[in-house]
């Protein structure tokens, strides 16, 4: 389940906050990476704030998700292709998939 998840989400993300804005604006580094990496931290912090998340844990997530934002977005920007990282983000997105139930959906497994 974890792997289905984690590469649906991946390809939307991808899509999304990569392929589009590098489509729409070629050749624009501010509108198609720059732009994008701002917002894909922060599109988290509604769930975060839902789920009630510690300033700590959230900030690490956001820390985290604008690292790689940039870096994935700098590689979309640069080779015009999402096609690098969407192994790699897959990969991320289903380590997570149990992490992200706990946090924002209270679930626990026992």
């Amino acid at each position: 389940m974890a792997i289905f998840v984690g590469t649906t989400n991946a390809l939307a993300e991808e899509a999304f906050w990569r392929a589009l804005p590098v489509a729409v604006f070629p050749g624009d580094k501010v509108r198609g990476w720059l732009w994008p990496a701002a917002w894909f931290p922060a599109w988290r912090l509604v769930p975060l704030t839902a789920a009630g998340a510690g300033r700590r844990s959230a900030a690490a997530l956001l820390t985290g998700a604008a690292l790689i934002g940039a870096g994935y977005g700098w590689v979309a920007v640069t080779t015009g292709s999402v096609a690098p990282v969407l192994g790699p983000h897959a990969v991320t997105d289903a380590s997570g998939v149990r992490a992200a139930k706990e946090l924002w959906l209270g679930y626990r497994e026992s």
